[in-house]
């Protein structure tokens, strides 16, 4: 359970740490990214203390107490990063290296074996992470993408105005089941419940697609998050006949549930909407969207169990500043020996900046605050919460401290440390990187590599067991704290 919680927790703070970088204004993490874009190298160091129990967490225990040397270097859309551990004279002791040519991801290790493994596309590795089962083309974390870019209406954003208004009187048309309710305050409500055939949703579904390509603020903020590739399959309007053939082939007979909640002025309190899916291809048999004067929520349901996402209103990663309450969960009812898992998780971040007038040098500091516990007053009634295994509170804590002087050449410097407590368990990073001149784009030979796209857990197990064995083996540790000095790393790439 540690180790998930721990993956999960980094998982949202990378998303929080990363968009920030994407805001708008001038900031140094903007500067940073902006350097890194045109080509110039990125040097550091970093070091992990932790008392990890190498059955719970063999990953991080196998590098505890153990200092790194980071590079990377961008070449247009090519990249090639590395860490390793400084061995004698320009020796790279424990090279590990990851590179992306031509949008293909390669990696290598001296703590593997001597191959080159092809990585499997992100959008996989989410699906894997979700549970997504079948073999279509995954839809989901476009999804969950389109969610994080947030909602702070800045330009380029996805702008569903005209959508909502097409489905409103699209929906109209359809008659619904009316009941009248009572507020907590006495105020009355009427709420609505419309049922669709999913037959009647095929040309509705072009003609949305048809809005949204017609659309120019839509579709510049769709060309952002979505490859050419994506664009060409989702958002084609010569494909309607193929859209209209693919749901009809999925075989689909429960009906789309539509349900709204207004005021006595016809103001919308709360709406969700109900889609079914075909168990079979995707693993879940539907998908629920609810929307909240509190937030909003996507909730995947199927015969194996439940995948949950809440999220609060207004939430905004690239805010400068923000505090809500995040609600995860993901479930199997079938498999006693999985992992489930279910948290309520508060989130904050602050944002200071101040400059150096002498030295004409600009600081921004990032301050993230996470506390995550097991929550499960927010689950379906059918889900029972008894499949959901104890566990202690996790307390995270981030800093990233950025400083640079003011010309655009001068080098932008990261300073980040990272702190996990859960219980017993304690895990803390330090480091240090910044912008430096460029080298040479020499990434490692590629040819004769092994794609992992067909590898079962099996296959991957193995290769961890093998990174494990050789970790243990080969890191130099040190157990004293190591201060990370602004000069880190020699002056060889």
């Amino acid at each position: 359970m540690k180790k998930r919680c721990f993956i999960l927790l980094s998982v949202i703070l990378i998303l929080s740490f990363v968009s920030n970088a994407c805001g708008a204004g001038y900031t140094l993490p903007e500067k940073m990214q902006k350097q890194l874009q045109v080509g110039s190298g990125l040097k550091g160091s970093f070091v992990i203390h932790c008392n990890a129990d190498p059955l719970k967490c063999p990953a991080i225990h196998a590098v505890q107490n153990a200092e790194f040397e980071v590079r990377g270097i961008q070449y247009g859309e090519n990249l090639h990063y590395y860490i390793y551990q400084p061995g004698e004279g320009e020796n790279r002791d424990a090279l590990t290296e990851f590179c992306r040519i031509d949008n293909v991801r390669y990696f290598r290790s001296d703590l593997l074996d001597e191959k080159v493994y092809i990585l499997p596309d992100p959008d996989h590795i989410l699906s894997f992470f979700i549970n997504a089962e079948g073999e279509n083309p995954p839809v989901l974390p476009d999804l969950l993408r389109m969610v994080f870019e947030g909602e702070s209406g800045q330009e380029g954003s996805f702008n569903t105005e005209p959508l909502e208004k097409q489905l409103e009187i699209w929906i109209s048309a359809f008659s619904s089941d009316t009941s009248v309710l009572t507020a907590e305050d006495g105020s009355p409500r009427l709420s609505q419940t419309f049922r669709i055939p999913v037959a009647a949703v095929y040309d509705m579904v072009n003609n949305l697609i048809v809005s949204v390509t017609r659309d120019p603020s839509s579709m510049a903020y769709l060309e952002k998050i979505l490859t050419p590739e994506q664009m060409d399959i989702y958002l084609n309007p010569k494909l309607d006949y193929y859209y209209t053939e693919a749901m009809k082939s999925l075989n689909l007979e429960e009906d789309i549930v539509f349900c709204r909640t207004v005021s006595t002025m016809g103001e919308l309190i709360q709406s969700s909407l109900l889609l079914p899916l075909d168990a079979s291809r995707t693993g879940y048999s539907s998908i629920t969207f609810e929307s909240s004067e509190s937030g909003k929520s996507f909730l995947l349901s199927g015969p194996k169990g439940i995948l949950y996402l809440e999220l609060p209103a207004g939430f905004d990663p690239k805010a400068d500043s923000y505090e809500g309450d995040i609600c995860f969960a993901r479930i199997n009812t079938e498999d006693p020996e999985s992992k489930n898992i279910s948290l309520k998780i508060h989130i904050s971040k602050k944002h200071n900046t101040h400059e150096e007038t002498d030295e004409e040098k600009t600081h921004e500091t990032d301050s993230y605050s996470i506390h995550a516990v097991r929550e499960t007053g927010f689950l379906p009634e059918s889900i029972s919460a008894e499949l959901i295994p104890d566990m202690p509170p996790v307390d995270a804590e981030i800093e990233a401290h950025y400083s640079s002087k003011l010309r655009l050449s001068d080098s932008t410097i990261l300073e980040l440390s990272v702190s996990v407590k859960q219980g017993d368990y304690d895990f803390s990073m330090t480091g240090q990187v910044k912008t430096a001149p460029p080298w040479v784009f020499t990434p490692f030979d590629v040819q004769n590599a092994v794609s992992t796209d067909r590898f079962k857990k099996e296959d991957f197990s193995e290769l961890k067991n093998l990174w494990l064995r050789n970790a243990e083996e080969k890191l130099i540790r040190t157990p004293e704290e190591i201060q990370i000095s602004e000069s880190s790393g020699s002056t060889n790439p």
